[in-house]
């Protein structure tokens, strides 16, 4: 029977720590990539946008951090191979040469730049997604913001999918709202 080898593939903020701390208390991990994050500033519509954006994440930020302070170390069941990669590079040749000696069987992504192309014709149908928002409406990162500022909480909440060419429209296999 092959081993399954978990590779995970992650932001480097307090909220992607607990994320993986969370699945690695249930499965055994081949390898981490933390990924640098820095969340993109969306072309705003008004100054209004930008304020409330600023106020959102600032807000956000200060509540992760009260509740999330006891997950700033990894927590897993086994010592996986840890990796820091540079915003702008998870896809370049290097890391996907690293990801290969991983010998992944499946991949989990949760707050990472976009895969590309080249990453997702060698890991088909074995790479899902944890986005935080409901796809069908809200693509790409932030997504939770978007349903508190367009006052519709109830498209508050997250999707598991599977990874395809098209951003955050893989086919899902679990979603929920909070609402």
């Amino acid at each position: 029977m092959k081993k399954n080898k978990l590779l995970v593939i992650t932001g480097n903020q307090l909220v992607h720590t607990y994320f993986l701390n969370q699945l690695g208390l249930h499965f055994k991990l081949s390898a981490v990539f933390f990924e640098s994050v820095q969340y993109p500033d969306p072309p705003f519509k008004s100054n209004r946008e930008r304020v409330t954006w600023d106020e959102f994440f600032l807000s956000r930020h200060k509540t992760e951090e009260s509740l999330l302070q006891f997950c700033k170390k990894s927590r897993t069941l086994n010592k996986p191979k840890i990796y820091t990669i540079e915003k702008g590079t998870l896809n370049s040749d290097k890391t996907l040469q690293l990801i290969k000696q991983c010998s992944p069987n499946q991949i989990i992504i949760f707050g990472t730049s976009l895969l590309g192309s080249k990453f997702l014709d060698l890991y088909p149908n074995q790479i899902l997604n944890l986005h935080v928002g409901l796809s069908q409406f809200y693509r790409g990162s932030s997504c939770n913001f978007w349903p508190i500022y367009d006052l519709k909480p109830q498209l508050l909440g997250a999707t598991i999918h599977f990874v395809g060419k098209r951003i955050d429209g893989g086919n899902i296999i679990i979603q929920d709202t909070i609402a």
